[in-house]
């Protein structure tokens, strides 16, 4: 049944009637490409049938216009043998004349325009004596196509009793087709965005229709872009046999607005396709007419498939020569950047010197954009015509790459610097190299010292640059204890912090002492925020060492001012390596802040973008994942730490993962958990880290020694701890040392101990630490004296997201009661639900089975869940949900 075509289908059965109670005539449906003609006459065709007539048909093609009589034997053929034995002029009139006494005869002829002069002239007469003839004709003709201007043609137009023209579906009309012939409801945003791309003309909905049921594409507004990106091959065949039969203007014109796309205008197209004022007007007007252009409006086309049919009917050669001249029209006419290197990009010809300008500028403007793909295309198209200025667009690349294929960036940076001419040239272009990119993604550190050595020595001496190449030499050079010592004594001395070199450089070293412990936390604190207030927060920081700041900062519990730098970077829509590490740094400081669930998900998010040659983000979340999944005690969480590592995984890492699967798998595994901690110690002093301010191994070894009945070792460990706290200053690490010690002796002096710890934590940032010194407090000083201090902590836990606990990370208490169920569940259904399932003790993998959902989303509803409920992590669960839940009865 066909939509919006009422009035259309009424107009013909009126005539279809008429002609069997003996009154015929010649019924016209009119109109452009795509409109639905043909399945207005095939619906006549099943009018007539059911009237009881006699339906024959034929269908006209501009190729077979030289065959005489065609159309005519295809309308014969199916009742008679040789329909054209006798060739008198009104033989074939007096053969539908018999046919018609026998029952009411329909004629129909799609497509008239293209039918051959021979059976023009015998459809002529029949329709000029039709009028008392129980027969009905009914055709279809073409709008704006020569054919239909030919004198033939226009005689059977004008003898017409019935002329209707279908109109475009309107936006109602085209959500009833999709949800015809999908078979399911179309939603309307999708039929908008539909009948704006093709106007509402049924040949280009029906097509993708077609398309859309062969690929399972639903019509949901979700599902736009599949269906967009769809090109069935339908229209363009019918297209390009239409302009095959158009003038040379027509298709000329229709070959320059396909080259020019989105840049077409009339001057553009008339001076492509070499048209006067004359032709380009006739032209323009046939294109309207066929419907390919709108009637009105801006030059484009209705539907994609029309540039398709016209791209189609050309050569490779052809389509390469046609671009190129188009860039060339745009370039001369003042056309914009993007348009003409869009152009370019059809184009594999060599052309003219200035492209290669355009293409530069053109990926310079689609990076300032955020669109780096595009960047991308564009400079390595002009690589291919670079001649010259090919060290320029290698550096130009290396730019663009950094972000998103640091081995790609690296091995153009290998291909630039013979090219580049100058020390500066090849220094800037060195410094284009991500400062944390892991080895394969970085130059050779024999290539920076050389070009420190070209800058000093000659006449451009630049004293930023030689710093941020010395930066990244200090920076791949691996650590050592020296290298802390060397760093101590570099920030001593006379820094130019006005110089960003200088300001990178610093950031190293900054980093280097405090991993080594070797400068006064308070210095490294100066200086730290010395460069911070000179560096504002941006993505190109983001390539430098500047990041390093942040664990500088988390590890000397001075984290003012962190968050509203990392804010200050735009994340794209599709993640790079600027927002890996963005997410990577907010993950140190929202656990150093105690914030354990917010720095999971950020962890985990930054993993999950970046591949494992990504040293920063993996060489950093990694740990920080086996330590959070120690501290929440979440099985999942190790194993998720475990498994983002790489080939090149450090020793230490590699026990400390070990470490994080053992503490949180079920039952007891404290001896493996334990030598699995001490071998993690080892290995860090191995490799120079001797302190334990990034890494806090130690208070956690001390635990699993407790358990195992090792308490003078425990107090060895608590003991070094506090020592070397003590001596770095940071008030987190030694809050949490003082808690451990203070719980661990009995009386006075351990409450001491405890308050002391409370005091000290009062000006950390590290907030959990904090509720969990005042919570160890309150509980040791009892009731009543004790209440307000645990409900103290207890609040303060809860703005973390964690459940109350009266121990420090390292040894766990259940919450008080008061705090561990709500009236009501603040878990939506989901989380519920699968809350419920998590405490009988199966799996995430078998929940996930059981519920019909990936495990992913079953880690992330726990996750969750924890967060909302206060919590650690599983083993908190039955204590934390909601009185009434399935798992209580």
């Amino acid at each position: 049944m066909l939509i919006e075509r009422d009035a259309e289908l009424t107009a013909v059965a009126e005539a279809i009637r008429a002609a069997c109670a003996g009154s015929g005539s010649l019924s016209l449906v009119r109109g452009p490409l795509g409109i639905g003609r043909s399945a207005l006459l095939h619906e006549a065709g099943d009018l007539a049938a059911d009237q009881g007539m006699r339906v024959l048909r034929a269908g006209a093609s501009p190729t077979e216009q030289g065959f005489a009589d065609g159309v005519v034997r295809q309308l014969l053929e199916p009742v008679h043998d040789d329909p054209l034995a006798d060739h008198g002029v009104d033989a074939v009139p007096q053969r539908w004349r018999r046919l018609a006494a026998q029952r009411p005869l329909a004629l129909l002829v799609d497509d008239l325009q293209w039918a051959d002069p021979e059976s023009l002239h015998k459809l002529a007469y029949l329709v000029n004596r039709i009028s008392a003839l129980p027969v009905a004709v009914v055709a279809t003709v073409l709008d704006g196509d020569v054919g239909a201007d030919r004198l033939a043609v226009d005689d059977l137009v004008r003898a017409a009793a019935t002329t209707v023209r279908p109109r475009p579906l309107s936006v109602a009309g085209v959500r009833t087709f999709f949800s015809r012939r999908c078979g399911e409801p179309a939603d309307e945003t999708f039929a908008k965005e539909c009948w704006s791309d093709t106007g509402g003309k049924p040949m280009f909905l029906g097509a993708l229709a077609v398309g859309m049921l062969a690929d399972g594409v639903h019509p949901v507004a979700d599902q736009l872009a599949e269906a967009k990106a769809l090109r069935p091959p339908e229209p363009s065949n019918r297209l390009a046999r239409c302009l095959s039969c158009q003038p040379v203007r027509v298709t000329r014109f229709a070959m320059a607005m396909t080259a020019l796309g989105e840049a077409a205008t009339p001057a553009f197209v008339a001076k492509l396709a070499q048209l006067d004022g004359v032709d380009f007007d006739e032209a323009e007007r046939a294109m309207r007419r066929l419907g390919l252009v709108p009637e009105h409006g801006p030059l484009r086309y209705v539907d994609d498939a029309v540039a398709d049919a016209v791209a189609g009917a050309l050569s490779a050669d052809e389509q390469d020569e046609l671009h190129l001249r188009a860039a060339g029209v745009l370039f001369r006419g003042g056309g914009r950047l993007e348009d003409i290197a869009q152009r370019l990009l059809g184009t594999t010809s060599e052309p003219e010197a200035w492209a290669t300008d355009v293409l530069r500028a053109a990926a310079s403007a689609a990076s300032a954009r955020d669109d780096p793909e595009m960047a991308t295309r564009y400079l390595r198209h002009a690589l291919v015509h670079g001649g010259a200025r090919r060290g320029d667009l290698l550096a130009d690349l290396v730019a663009v790459e950094r972000g998103t294929d640091t081995a790609a960036a690296a091995r153009h940076l290998r291909q630039a610097l013979p090219l580049l001419e100058t020390p500066v040239e090849r220094a800037k272009a060195l410094c284009l190299a991500p400062a944390l990119a892991a080895a394969d993604g970085r130059p050779d550190t024999r290539l920076v010292r050389r070009a420190v050595t070209e800058l000093r020595a000659g006449p451009e001496d630049d004293p930023a640059l030689a710093g941020h190449l010395e930066a990244r030499l200090r920076i791949w050079t691996p650590y050592t204890m020296e290298a802390g010592e060397d760093a101590a004594a570099w920030l001593r001395g006379d820094i130019a912090m006005d110089d960003p070199g200088q300001r990178e450089l610093a950031t190293v070293q900054l980093y280097f002492a405090t991993l080594g412990e070797t400068l006064p936390r308070a210095a490294i604190i100066d200086l730290a925020h010395r460069v911070l207030e000179r560096e504002p927060g941006g993505t190109a920081q983001l390539y430098t060492a500047l990041p390093l700041l942040v664990p500088v900062l988390v590890a000397a519990d001075a984290t003012d001012g962190l968050e509203s730098w990392l804010g200050a970077v735009t994340v794209r829509e599709t993640p790079d390596l600027a927002a890996s590490l963005v997410w990577t740094c907010q993950a140190l400081l929202w656990s150093a802040t105690g914030q354990l669930h917010v720095a999971t998900e950020s962890a985990v998010r930054a993993l999950e973008t970046a591949p494992p040659d990504w040293a920063a983000v993996v060489g950093t979340c990694a740990p920080l994942l086996a330590i959070l999944a120690m501290e929440l005690r979440d099985p999942e969480l190790a194993s998720r730490a475990e498994r983002a590592w790489g080939p090149d995984r450090p020793s230490w890492a590699l026990s400390l993962n070990h470490a994080a699967v053992a503490a949180t798998s079920p039952g007891s595994a404290d001896p493996a958990a334990a030598e699995y901690l001490a071998d993690t110690g080892r290995q860090l002093r191995r490799v120079g880290l001797a302190s334990s301010v990034l890494f806090p191994w130690r208070l956690r070894l001390a635990v699993r020694y407790e358990h195992l009945g090792r308490k003078e070792r425990a107090a060895e460990l608590i003991a070094a701890e506090y020592e070397q706290a003590l001596g770095w200053g940071a008030p987190s690490a030694l809050g949490r040392v003082l808690r451990m010690r203070g719980q661990r002796i009995d009386g006075a002096p351990g409450a001491r101990l405890l308050d002391e710890s409370v005091q000290i934590l009062e000006s950390s940032g590290n907030k959990l630490e904090l509720a969990k010194s005042l919570m160890a407090l309150g509980k040791r000083l009892g009731s009543p004296k004790g209440d307000a201090t645990l409900r103290a902590g207890s609040k303060l836990a809860a703005q973390c997201g964690r459940a109350p606990v009266a121990a420090g990370p390292e040894l766990h208490s259940a919450a008080p009661a008061e705090v561990r169920h709500t009236a009501k569940s603040p878990l939506t259904r989901a989380e519920l639900r699968i809350a419920e399932i998590a405490v009988t003790g199966r799996r995430n993998k078998e929940i996930a089975a059981d519920l019909g959902v990936t495990t992913r989303a079953v880690e992330k509803h726990l996750t969750s869940a924890y967060r909302k409920l206060g919590i650690d992590g599983r083993a908190d669960l039955p204590h934390a949900l909601p009185r009434g839940s399935a798992h209580q009865g």
